[in-house]
């Protein structure tokens, strides 16, 4: 066996751990470097030292690593191996752990596992590597996605997975998680939650900027500025969770199981304040560089010239400090500033909103309208189960007539085959049928619920996600009329004309072109 000429060969051992947490799951530096020495001992090596690194293992910028290789080329080919317990234990990147394995090679040492040894002296050795390596980071690509999808659900439950913000702290709940160990709950913090409380009710006043209230109360909360201006945008401090998109789930906002130090009001009210046009940098505490430009010029694409009707495009000047959206060739050339539009586009948001009665009603009428245009599914509904019924009681009656002589073996195959075909195609028209009846007015509510929370979600999406958005809501685009501060569009999503927003309270948002709900295909997503 290719283990046998082990006797007499060197080799430095390494471990590696994530985090403490793996010592419950046998994987402690301990436990693997005394797995590697045992090994050494049985096949009569010398170790010449070891090296831990706990870090995560999509990485390879590893201190103790990095000691490791040096240690070997000082020794100038007096090492012959590098041991790992188990490859996963090595890296979980296959490109990085390929690459380091080269190096390693190249300095005369090999680097092998004591759990499952590779044996190099074998040609096809290098598929061998790369696949146990590409395993190792399959297996990691799947708990990140178990740990997100883990997040997620606990969002969902209403508890906050990160750190509490500031004016909380975290406390364990009475409810018990499925990994055994009970929620952590969100309190407000008796000292600081005032305060937080006092800074909002302040700003909603319009008689203090953010840049004084800061001043004013950062030492008290002892805060930076960019957390400062962040808690001053986070709906969690009005016992509400804002939920980021996942997978094909879209991004929403739940009630919490927090309590919550602010009013709903009294944050919209600040959001006003904080969007306001006349301030535009009101908030901002980061400077737009280049490679950073086209995130946030988020209109891009859907916002047309009011005047050529073309889609515009962006630039910004004096070194970046002034930035505009611009018709892209022309002699009839607009410039419209950037803070100007955006602010423009959530003020028509903010009209798109639908406040809690009005979303009760519009829910109640979604379910009305949902009877009357499934009444013809739910007909067929009907029919389809009466005909499984009908195709359940005459394989019953087939069976008694084999039972009573009435029809030979044969036969009874032959109609018995014939009505499981008929039953699995009822049942898959069946299962058709309940999906387009769930799922349309699933969608619609969805959409109620969106419009519901349309401005906090719109504030809390990255500048791709407020481009998507858009796009959806204004399928054929827009344009902004800045001296009249109208956002205008020839149509909208077939859906926002659930809302109020066609009646003439509308005093941004300005729709040239009425859709009929009723007939008009759903547009933009």
């Amino acid at each position: 066996m290719f283990k046998d000429g082990l006797k007499g060969k060197t080799f430095i051992a390494y471990s590696r751990c994530s985090t403490e947490e793996q010592r419950k799951q046998g994987n402690s530096h301990e436990y693997q470097l005394r797995e590697i020495k045992d090994f050494g001992s049985r096949h009569g090596m010398k170790l010449v030292g070891e090296f831990s690194d706990t870090i995560t293992g999509t990485s390879f910028t590893r201190p103790q690593l990095d000691r490791a290789m040096e240690l070997c080329k000082r020794m100038n080919n007096e090492i012959d191996y590098c041991l790992v317990y188990k490859q996963d234990r090595f890296g979980r990147d296959a490109l990085g752990a390929l690459t380091v394995t080269k190096e390693f090679r190249e300095i005369g040492v090999e680097v092998n596992f004591t759990d499952e040894w590779v044996d190099y002296s074998d040609t096809s050795h290098p598929l061998t590597l790369m696949l146990k390596y590409a395993m190792a980071q399959t297996e990691s690509l799947k708990i990140g996605e178990r740990t997100r999808d883990g997040i997620y659900q606990t969002n969902l439950d209403g508890y906050r997975t990160s750190n509490a913000p500031i004016g909380y702290y975290k406390v364990d709940s009475d409810v018990v998680g499925k990994s055994g160990r009970k929620r952590k709950i969100c309190v407000p913090d008796e000292d600081k939650a005032p305060i937080i409380k006092e800074c909002f009710e302040l700003l909603a006043t319009r008689t203090i900027s953010q840049a004084e209230l800061y001043k004013k109360y950062k030492d008290k909360l002892g805060i930076s500025r960019s957390q400062f201006y962040r808690m001053l945008k986070d709906v969690f401090y009005t016992g509400r969770l804002y939920i980021k998109p996942h997978r094909h789930y879209e991004a929403k906002i739940i009630d919490g199981k927090h309590e919550g130090i602010i009013s709903i009001d009294l944050f919209e009210k600040v959001q006003e304040v904080v969007n306001e046009a006349n301030q535009p940098n009101l908030g901002r505490t980061w400077t737009v560089n280049n490679k950073d430009m086209d995130s946030e010029y988020f209109l891009k694409g859907v916002l047309k010239c009011p005047v050529s009707n073309k889609m515009m495009t962006a630039y910004s000047v004096k070194g970046g400090r002034f930035h505009y959206y611009s018709t892209p060739s022309g002699s009839k050339k607009v410039n419209i500033p950037v803070h100007k539009a955006h602010n423009l586009v959530r003020k028509a948001l903010q009209e798109l909103k639908l406040n809690s009665d009005t979303y009760v009603l519009l829910k109640e009428e979604l379910d009305n309208r949902h009877d009357t245009e499934t009444k013809m599914i739910r007909k067929q509904k009907g029919e389809l189960e009466g005909k499984l019924i009908q195709l359940n009681q005459r394989q019953i009656n087939i069976e008694d007539n084999l039972a009573d002589g009435s029809i030979d073996a044969k036969a009874f195959q032959r109609i018995s085959d014939r009505i499981l075909q008929d039953r699995t195609t009822t049942e898959e028209q069946l299962i058709r049928v309940d999906e387009v009846l769930n799922e349309g007015t699933d969608f619609k509510l969805r959409v109620l619920e969106l419009l519901k929370n349309i401005v906090t979600i719109y504030d809390n999406c990255t500048a791709m996600e407020k481009n998507q958005l858009l796009r959806s809501l204004f399928p054929v685009s827009f344009t902004v009329d800045i001296s009249r501060g109208r956002v205008l569009t020839e149509e909208v999503n077939r859906f926002l004309f659930l809302n109020p927003c066609e009646s003439n309270e509308c005093n941004v948002l300005e729709i040239k072109k009425e859709t009929d709900f009723a007939t008009c295909l759903i547009k933009g997503g």
